[in-house]
């Protein structure tokens, strides 16, 4: 029972250093996209969910790589799954960064918060007499 569990703890650790390591020859691929757009759109939201994508990612195979050290989950299903949703979502991002021309379609999503939280913003500024250049 000890050598099944010293053999899951060190097979969920070479995945899980497997995957910080492509993962960070993702990062480029995914990064591309979220830092270009068209030039008059904000793109403070594209940062923001970037980073909260790569937490989220980050989260995931850490916990997918305390399931592989318990044996409750195979690694390619709690580690590489998520890896391969990863690299077709960078893959299909950065594509569509590549050859379209269009409106990226996370505007559509992201610009009308956006908006909102900049009116409140300057309600308060208003309100609190610092009403200043936007």
């Amino acid at each position: 029972a000890v050598v099944g569990q010293f053999r899951d703890a060190a097979r969920a650790e070479f995945h899980r250093r497997v995957i910080n390591v492509i993962s960070m020859l993702l990062l480029p691929i995914l990064a591309i996209p979220f830092a270009i757009g068209r030039s008059r759109s904000p793109r403070a939201y594209r940062m923001a969910f970037a980073l909260l994508l790569l937490v989220a990612f980050s989260e995931i195979i850490e916990q997918g790589a305390v399931a592989a050290k318990l044996g409750t989950l195979s690694p390619w299903i709690s580690m590489w799954l998520p890896m391969g949703l990863l690299a077709l979502f960078a893959g299909w991002r950065f594509h569509a960064a590549s050859f379209r021309i269009a409106g990226e379609g996370l505007d559509n999503v992201f610009l009308p918060i956006t908006d909102w939280i900049a009116r409140i913003i300057a309600k308060l500024r208003n309100k609190m007499g610092l009403g200043g250049a936007e």
